[in-house]
């Protein structure tokens, strides 16, 4: 919004204590674009019957952050640093600099991070995101002294292997454009095996964790590039435009 956004969002259900589907709308403070304009719009779309347990749950954050909450976000992301050093000290690969986040590069460790998030939940850590380049763990200031420390003497504890060679091209790549978004995501579709999408036109944008950066947006062709992320992410077939919808 410091940059000129008139509007951003954020969830508020993993890093606060707010019941899942919980998030803020901030608006910033224009002349022309007030908070009030925003309630009246959002009456077009506005449901009569709101959770008002989750609303109640965002009040209730708001007033945690207001008595504490904010010095307790500052001593977690203490902890979090300390928990990243000791990792990488330990032959991790930490990756980003998120301060309330952990990412681990799983790979120069010997494992895909589907592996690694495997061994985390034998133990009863569940990690908010996994591929097979990485996982993600997401801490709060929830998270208690023996929870961080159980945290970190586990994934000290994993025997390093060989590194594993990455087995998809980190270039960029561009799809050819053939069609709008809006054309594409409401033409008539059919799913089709991922050996058979070459130079097909994708009717859904494709993520490894939306949101996310897509493989493929609805419009876009699909290529040789395209369809070895697919495989390399676990897709193993897609959607398309049909063929008699152009």
């Amino acid at each position: 919004m410091d940059l000129g956004a008139d509007m951003c969002c954020d969830s508020a259900h993993k890093t606060l204590p707010v019941l899942t589907g919980g998030a803020y709308l901030h608006v910033a403070s224009r002349e022309k674009f007030t908070a009030e304009r925003v309630k009246n719009s959002m009456q077009f779309f506005a449901s009569t019957s709101p959770s008002w347990l989750i609303l109640q749950s965002l009040d209730r954050a708001n007033l945690w952050l207001s008595e504490g909450g904010k010095a307790l976000f500052r001593k977690t992301e203490e902890k979090v640093g300390r928990i990243r050093a000791s990792l990488t000290d330990g032959g991790l690969s930490c990756y980003g600099e998120d301060t309330m986040k952990i990412t681990i590069l799983t790979r120069d460790f010997g494992y895909t991070g589907t592996e690694f998030a495997s061994i985390l939940r034998e133990q009863k850590i569940e990690v908010e995101f996994s591929d097979p380049d990485m996982i993600v763990l997401m801490i709060t200031p929830k998270n208690t002294e023996r929870e961080l420390e159980k945290l970190r003497k586990i994934l000290l504890s994993i025997p390093k292997r060989k590194a594993l060679a990455n087995e998809v091209c980190d270039s960029a790549f561009f799809p050819e454009k053939k069609m709008t978004i809006r054309s594409a995501s409401l033409c008539s579709w059919e799913t089709i095996p991922l050996e058979k999408a070459l130079g097909r036109i994708a009717a859904m944008g494709s993520f490894s964790c939306p949101p996310a950066v897509p493989i493929v947006m609805p419009g876009e062709v699909i290529g040789k590039e395209e369809i070895a992320s697919f495989k390399y992410y676990g897709y193993t077939q897609c959607k398309v435009v049909a063929l008699y919808s152009y």
